[in-house]
């Protein structure tokens, strides 16, 4: 108890804003698809169903997003509570 934290808010509000530009990348890869109406009369067209690292990488891209509006939430609140502390503080 009492110990010291610090955190780099720097640091934290950069390394969220290149997850968020990874994002941004991620999210416009594209994976082959196969579309149904395009095999008329093919075994395939019954089985066609999109790509399952499509829906994965979906899901990447929603949990990286949460992150950043975590981490940068984080970064806000210890701004906020470093700026009310401070003020509350005898300067030495």
């Amino acid at each position: 108890m009492g110990e010291i934290a610090r955190i780099d808010l720097d640091r934290l509000s950069g390394l969220a804003d290149r997850v968020s530009e990874a994002i941004d990348r991620i999210a416009a890869l594209t994976w082959p698809r196969l579309e149904p109406g395009a095999l008329p009369g093919s075994a395939l067209s019954t089985a066609a169903t999109p790509h399952p690292v499509a829906h994965r990488i979906d899901g990447v891209v929603t949990d990286l997003r949460d992150w950043v509006m975590a981490a940068r939430a984080a970064a806000d609140a210890f701004a906020h509570a470093d700026s009310v502390n401070a003020a509350r503080m005898p300067r030495r």
